[in-house]
């Protein structure tokens, strides 16, 4: 049997390498979080410029039928 000062230092080390183990999954999984949270912010705004494109072109649709309408009459 092993004494009890090498019984400990093995357990010290399993539960060393328990804890280290445990911190590179939370850092894994804090970084995957932060990714989607980025790719989420990004997604939103190609989202919110293509709202605005979208609104742009109508607002120049509308514009150009007026801009029509108009010479018709000055003419």
């Amino acid at each position: 049997m092993s004494d009890p000062v090498t019984v400990s230092i093995s357990m010290g080390a399993l539960l060393f390498i328990g804890l280290a183990a445990l911190g590179a999954y939370g850092i894994m999984k804090a970084t995957q979080v932060k990714e989607r949270l980025e790719i989420e912010k990004t997604i939103d705004e190609k989202g919110r410029e293509a709202y605005q494109m979208s609104k742009l072109k109508a607002l120049e649709k509308t514009v150009d039928k007026l801009e029509t309408k108009g010479a018709g009459i000055r003419t």
